[in-house]
């Protein structure tokens, strides 16, 4: 009991942080991102996961970026994960670079079927025009694994971006709701809303996004 009401509490204080961030005067975008995963278990230890993603932004009629991640994920102990990588972003007007550390633990809610994890990802990011920038990224995740239909497992998140680095780029706070569909035993659906906000900046964007990816697992 004392479990659920300290998860509950997190949960709240994390969802009044939009509230706090309101402001008088904001910009509002619709965007789309969508992408596909190609995972590869390469032993008990390992996982290569490379993403290919599209993001579309200006209410879905401009090309954002198009980002391609490879990443690392090593099996610490059964229930924490290191994983690390690099991400290229091709875009308009200059190209970035990622480089990412992101520690993760895993905690289950066996009476209610429900798995939580936290992870906290390091990253730094680069371009050609000297426009560096260092991020701290905490996320929260509550995945539901119902035993009917076994195929859907709904999830909610949050995560913010703060940033700690003296440059121009504002901080942000995230919400997702979505699913992950088990298509077939390789292949998994992923379609989520996600609603970010920037804040410390004078005039914050607030984004509203629809995201899917395939994930596909690979047997060599």
């Amino acid at each position: 009991m004392k479990k659920s009401k300290s998860i509950s509490g997190i949960v709240i204080l994390l969802v009044s942080c939009l509230a706090v961030q309101a402001q008088t005067q904001t910009e509002k975008d619709g965007q789309a991102w969508q992408g596909i995963s190609l995972e590869y278990k390469a032993n008990d230890k390992f996982t290569l996961l490379l993403t290919d993603e599209v993001r579309l932004d200006q209410n879905v009629s401009e090309f954002q970026l198009n980002l391609i991640n490879l990443e690392v994920i090593y099996d610490l102990k059964k229930r924490v994960k290191l994983a690390g990588g690099y991400r290229f972003s091709l875009m308009p007007i200059v190209d970035r670079h990622r480089l990412y550390i992101t520690p993760r633990l895993r905690h289950e809610l066996k009476n209610i079927n429900t798995k939580i994890y936290f992870s906290t990802q390091f990253q730094y990011e680069f371009d050609k025009k000297q426009n560096n920038t260092a991020h701290l990224r905490p996320k929260l995740l509550f995945q539901y694994e119902p035993k009917f239909p076994d195929k859907i497992e709904p999830f909610i998140a949050t995560e913010l971006f703060y940033r700690f680095t003296p440059d121009n780029n504002p901080d942000q706070f995230r919400i997702y709701t979505g699913l992950d569909y088990k298509l077939t035993k390789q292949i998994t659906f992923k379609i989520a809303y996600i609603h970010a906000r920037e804040f410390n900046v004078e005039v914050p964007l607030r984004s509203n996004i629809f995201f899917a990816n395939f994930n596909i697992e690979l047997s060599l």
